[in-house]
């Protein structure tokens, strides 16, 4: 996605993508590497593959037109109910904190240019 942006905009959003994949990639190693045989992976798993589908679902949507807002607003409640934030009105307020911080640090701090929605109307 940073690669569609003008060189001014391009470098910031590139360089966070590529660290949180290395410090994710690390992060699990870790946890795989340091765990005793006798744990179990089944949910976290779970979790996980839930994860990398909303993921793919929420670049799917910014690459079809849909925007920022909205797009983030789903895939923040979602991750936070499947990580067990509950009940989901308590997931739903914790998304729009989030979405709208996000919104905030790269529109009005950095100057990012965000990817426009097709139908203004649905944010």
């Amino acid at each position: 996605m940073a690669s569609g942006f003008d060189a001014m905009s391009r470098s910031y959003p590139l360089a966070l993508s590529v660290l949180l994949m290395v410090f994710g990639a690390v992060l699990v190693l870790r946890v795989v590497i340091s765990q005793p045989k006798s744990v179990s992976f089944s949910l976290p798993a779970r979790v996980a593959g839930l994860s990398a589908l909303l993921i793919v679902a929420w670049i799917v949507a910014l690459s079809a037109g849909l925007g920022f807002v909205l797009p983030t607003l789903l895939m923040q409640g979602a991750f936070l109910y499947i990580c067990g934030v509950r009940p989901p009105l308590v997931a739903a307020i914790y998304a729009v904190l989030i979405t709208a911080v996000g919104y905030a640090a790269f529109v009005l701090g950095l100057g990012v240019r965000l990817p426009e929605t097709l139908a203004p109307w649905i944010l």
